[in-house]
């Protein structure tokens, strides 16, 4: 066990998260499927995997840890420069805060020079 993993399974909170390792071998899984069982395992796996990826950015303590692993997810897709899918009320939604909150960190995080952003394309800086 990687020392990534053994501090993953020491977080308090919900013990179904999975690893690093195990969610790249379902993501390996997810290939189109000729029959309606496999793509519906697909889609399953997929919202697993989406869902994991919440919890993971849920677990962080303050907001900005949380903007930043949010962040992190679109990021590595999509390299340096990137855009995200959600409005300011979805993105708070999603990372559980007030729209204000999140606008207001996002502008800090701006300010000290972490993210450059303009509407909801984003560039990570540090």
């Amino acid at each position: 066990m990687t020392p990534n993993e053994t501090k993953m399974m020491h977080v308090a909170g919900p013990q179904a998260l999975l690893t690093e390792a195990e969610s790249l071998q379902l993501k390996q899984c997810l290939g189109e499927g000729p029959d309606e069982t496999t793509r519906l395992t697909a889609g399953l796996a997929q919202k697993m995997l989406d869902m994991n990826d919440r919890v993971r950015v849920l677990l962080k303590h303050s907001l900005r840890e949380k903007i930043t692993a949010f962040l992190e997810l679109y990021k590595e897709e999509n390299g340096c420069g990137f855009s995200v899918p959600l409005s300011r009320e979805e993105m708070a939604e999603y990372l559980g805060c007030d729209r204000s909150a999140l606008s207001r960190e996002l502008a800090r995080m701006s300010g000290d020079g972490i993210i450059e952003y303009n509407r909801n394309s984003f560039k990570v800086l540090k």
